[in-house]
């Protein structure tokens, strides 16, 4: 630093960052200089903790998005009749599926009653339940204070601790209450019986007879023999996993197809990941090179706007990116996203390379981002330390400019500009 004819020249300034120390950070009068020179650093180094982890973040998704963009995934042309439930093979096979029925279980639907009525006497109650040929007496006492939905629970309650493979449960609507037994599991093997022993429980709650019945799934795979199943999900083989939902006039395909939903997930990543490293730099805007940093990703997204704003992303007044979740849901299904990350052959879109570009420069070296003033401060390391440990004191105190600046210096600088 050096002082000419009782001034400093430019050249003396401790410049850090796009503005000159003392000149404020615009739109009110210029603060003391200390403070600023101490807000400076501080941003600097708060900065530099931040970006590093942040661009970290968003270049681990960048380098992920081929596998997640090469992903195969298995789709039904017709879900209301058949599910995909998991894929994991390389390549889908050629699979179509005729659904003869699904499989279901029993369930007896009891009769509604009005709710807060007392129909039932008080007495002992015992009814038995037969399922895949095995008995079970169950029982319980009810009183003469119990309503029709009290009663109702308290046999469902009986009913689920005999853990016999029959649900019962309580449903209401409308001021009235019905009590529902339903075999737990599907298949044929899971129907089930039910008999008043004493009392007339089962007779009066309308729940001794089938209103579906239990039945396994029949299915043939491409035009072969009928298969039985007593579940609904099936396993064809190759990685390929299927849920059969209801019965099919015609042969449901499989096909394969992109991992929309990866795509859209990594889409809205990036978003995510970009908005917090902007943020972070933005709070460290007054130095020259953090501001040409966020330039730089600015003009990224500037370049790719129409195509962003074509998915639902755009970006606010804030400077923040918003995603709008039902077009870039749309677009993920009908393959723009994909397209707009993957590029062509084995080179990445430009908005991937161009983010991959920053992200890479900042990962490997935050400091070349902020000023080389503030990041050969001395103490910057300490500051640096105090906000990886969020002691706010010990930054405040290493962030001083009496502790690298001399004093009769700062007490010129603040007579001169202040």
């Amino acid at each position: 630093m050096r002082i000419a004819s009782g001034m400093i020249t430019n050249s003396a300034m401790p410049h850090i960052g796009g503005r000159r120390p003392g000149l404020g950070t615009g739109g009110g009068a210029p603060g003391n200089i200390e403070d600023q020179l101490n807000a400076m650093i501080i941003n600097s180094a708060r900065f530099v903790s931040q970006a590093g982890p942040r661009s970290a973040s968003l270049s681990n998704t960048l380098s992920n998005l081929s596998s997640v963009l090469g992903r195969v995934t298995a789709n039904s042309e017709n879900t209301d009749v058949l599910r995909v439930a998991s894929f994991t093979g390389s390549k889908v096979p050629e699979t179509s599926v005729q659904i003869d029925q699904a499989a279901t279980t029993q369930r007896n639907d009891g009769k509604s009653l009005r709710a807060n009525d007392r129909d039932m006497p008080s007495g002992k109650y015992s009814f038995e339940i037969e399922v895949g040929g095995k008995t079970r007496e169950i029982s319980f006492t009810a009183t003469a204070a119990m309503t029709n939905r009290e009663f109702q629970q308290r046999m469902a309650e009986a009913v689920n601790q005999a853990n016999i493979g029959v649900v019962a449960s309580v449903s209401t609507a409308n001021n009235h209450s019905a009590l529902r037994f339903e075999s737990r599991t599907t298949g044929s093997a899971q129907d089930f019986s039910v008999r008043d022993i004493t009392g007339n429980a089962v007779e009066a709650m309308g729940v001794g007879t089938a209103t579906q019945e239990a039945q396994d799934a029949k299915f043939s795979v491409n035009g072969g023999e009928q298969r039985t199943s007593a579940t609904n999900e099936i396993d064809l083989g190759s990685g390929l996993r299927v849920t059969l939902v209801d019965s099919s006039d015609k042969a449901v395909a499989i096909t394969g197809g992109r991992d929309a939903v990866g795509a859209q997930n990594s889409m809205r990543q990036i978003v995510s990941q970009v908005n917090s490293l902007l943020e972070a730099a933005r709070g460290n805007e007054s130095d020259l090179n953090t501001r040409r940093l966020v330039r730089d990703l600015e003009s990224v997204l500037h370049r790719n706007r129409k195509a962003l704003g074509n998915m639902g992303i755009t970006m606010g007044r804030n400077g923040q990116l918003t995603v709008d979740e039902s077009r870039l849901r749309t677009a993920a299904e009908d393959g723009s996203v994909h397209n707009f990350l993957s590029g062509t052959g084995s080179r990445p879109s430009s908005f991937v390379s161009d983010l991959s570009r920053i992200t890479d420069s900042i990962s490997s070296n935050p400091m070349r981002h902020i000023s080389r003033h503030a990041a050969n401060t001395p103490g910057f390391d300490s500051i640096l330390s105090a906000l990886s440990s969020s002691n706010q004191t010990a930054m405040q105190q290493a962030a001083r400019p009496d502790n690298f600046i001399p004093q009769d210096l700062l007490n010129f600088l603040t007579n001169l500009l202040g």
